[in-house]
Formats: structure tokens, C-alpha cells, sequence
């Protein structure tokens, strides 16, 4: 993918379990610098299913169209996902497949090569 073009993401979330807290998904592209150089946050599927309609067991599928900035310096870039509270910004709390807590709660999904 090159600056200035659209990144399309599709989660594919898993309810299992139920809350009241109505979360908002973060998408976050992040440079080699440590910087955000791509972000799209919004309530699951662009608002029509807020976290707390889910039923356990429930599968959803998930589009963002995330923006990569125009000046974005061309490297290896991750791709992060996780969800936060708006109304305190705290995040869920995202853990590995082995249990381990991902840092800042943000989970890693994979790498992408920004071209110049």
C-alpha cells in the first residue's frame, strides 16, 4: 500500500459473553517510528451494532476503511485492533491465545509494507 490510499480491514468478532458497555473499536497503523500514521474508531459495524446488542456466541463481520496519511514514510507497519470505553477511555482488556495481555490492550494483526 502506498501514502495517501485506503487500508480495507474486516474484523470478524466472537461475542462470548454479554455487557451493557456499549465499546468503540480502534484500528491503528503504526510506524516503525511508534507513531499512528493510519486510525479509523468507530461503535462496531459503522455504529448499527453496539457491543451491548450482543449475544453470546454471536459472530459479526467488521469493515474499516482506514486512511493512510499522505506523508507517511514508506517501512514495515503494524496493524492494531482492540476496543475502548468512550465515555473514560479505558480499554478492553486484549489477550493472546495463551492468555497473555497484549500491551496497551492493542492487538497486533499483522504487518504491512508502505511503499513510497
Amino acid at each position: 500500500i502506498h501514502p495517501g490510499e485506503v487500508l480495507e480491514l474486516t474484523l470478524y468478532w466472537q461475542a462470548i459473553g454479554e455487557t451493557d458497555t456499549e465499546y468503540t473499536v480502534f484500528t491503528h497503523l503504526v510506524g516503525p517510528d511508534g507513531q499512528i500514521w493510519g486510525q479509523k474508531d468507530n461503535p462496531p459495524v459503522q455504529g448499527t451494532r453496539p457491543t451491548s446488542t450482543w449475544k453470546r456466541g454471536e459472530f459479526l463481520k467488521d469493515t474499516y476503511y482506514i486512511l493512510v496519511n499522505p506523508n507517511a514514510p514508506s517501512g514495515e507497519y503494524t496493524l492494531f485492533v482492540g476496543m475502548y470505553n468512550p465515555i473514560d477511555g479505558t480499554r478492553l482488556i486484549a489477550r493472546s491465545s495463551t492468555g497473555e495481555q497484549w500491551q496497551h490492550n492493542a492487538i497486533p494483526l499483522t504487518h504491512i509494507r508502505l511503499l513510497p
